[in-house]
């Protein structure tokens, strides 16, 4: 027959070979980049815990970026495991193991078209403060003020005080003995 290919026992064999290690680094891709979330997300948690429901969407995201790898390394481990069963009993074909490959690639990739877009909302989010922010940042700006107008009064205060007890100091005339106490006479004391 004419255009008819008819692969042998090897070449299916090796099919299934290649379809598995396309296979395992698809699950080796997916686990570096859960990796590489979780540690981004761990580094700028401080800042973007501070942006209301901009964060829960985030962590939604992240939440299913997570599952879609999660379920894209089930999916392709599974189809390795179908391809080298099959294998086992004599029959080496990627036929049963296909529709399992094909929901890997789907999800490996909705998994990572959901970690760009997380990525993308992180930095936006890091460079653009929200209203939120700004009112925080004016809150802080009127309390600031507001204690240094308190510092200033307190520090007026305690300087008047100290002229005070200047001026008491160099009113009162030294008395006779020890003094009272507290006050440091300024006499010498008595030869023994």
């Amino acid at each position: 027959m004419l255009g008819t290919v008819v692969f042998g026992d090897e070449d299916l064999r090796l099919a299934v070979q290649i379809s598995s290690s396309l296979s395992q680094a698809i699950m080796t891709a997916s686990l570096t980049i859960l990796t590489i979330i979780g540690a981004a997300y761990a580094a700028f948690l401080p800042q973007l815990q501070r942006r209301g429901l901009a964060f829960y969407i985030n962590i939604g995201l992240l939440i299913l970026a997570t599952f879609a790898f999660i379920a894209s390394i089930w999916y392709g481990g599974e189809g390795i495991a179908t391809a080298y069963r099959e294998g086992a009993k004599g029959t080496w074909s990627i036929d049963n193991s296909k529709p399992l490959y094909n929901k890997q690639a789907i999800f490996a990739c909705s998994g990572l078209l959901l970690s760009a877009f997380l990525v993308v909302s992180w930095a936006w989010q890091l460079t653009h403060p929200d209203a939120r922010s700004n009112e925080q940042a004016t809150e802080t700006a009127q309390t600031v003020a507001e204690l240094k107008t308190t510092i200033g009064s307190i520090a007026h205060e305690l300087h008047q005080l100290n002229e005070q007890i200047a001026r008491i100091q160099t009113a009162s005339p030294p008395s006779q003995g020890a003094g009272a106490p507290g006050v440091e006479s300024s006499r010498p004391p008595p030869a023994r």
